[in-house]
């Protein structure tokens, strides 16, 4: 079948029923956006573990997960839809890293849970 001339509601249909040939263009079509969304918040990932690679791969399940539960009869486009999906899964990526890390200093002095969590408060206001 010639996907190319299909349009990202087409390819969605023919993805929902398990054609993987078309996901894979979607994914490949997204593949900018997501390179481009896990740059941006490749910034807020130092000491904590967090590598861009696992940023675009969490981007890339969360596009997976966008393409299984977009809905054709809700008022939305599609673009705007996988965005969000996008950059909450790598938000809440991030959050858990530094979570999980605790936040440690050089001095190896762990951060109070108090600031932990006013830490996380402004990485929400930075990113919206």
């Amino acid at each position: 079948m010639n996907y190319d001339k299909l349009n990202d509601y087409e390819l969605i249909n023919l993805a929902k029923e398990s054609d993987d040939e078309s996901k894979n263009i979607i994914i490949e079509k997204y593949m900018p956006l997501i390179n481009k969304m896990a740059s941006k918040m490749f910034v807020f990932c130092k000491n904590n573990g967090l590598e861009k690679s696992d940023l675009i791969q969490e981007g890339m399940i969360a596009l997976t997960n966008a393409i299984e539960n977009f809905d054709n009869t809700k008022d939305t486009i599609f673009y705007t839809y996988a965005t969000a999906c996008i950059q909450r899964k790598l938000i809440s990526e991030i959050i858990k890293a530094n979570r999980n890390k605790l936040v440690i200093f050089a001095v190896n002095k762990v951060v109070p849970y108090k600031i932990a969590c006013h830490f996380e408060f402004k990485f929400w206001q930075l990113c919206l």
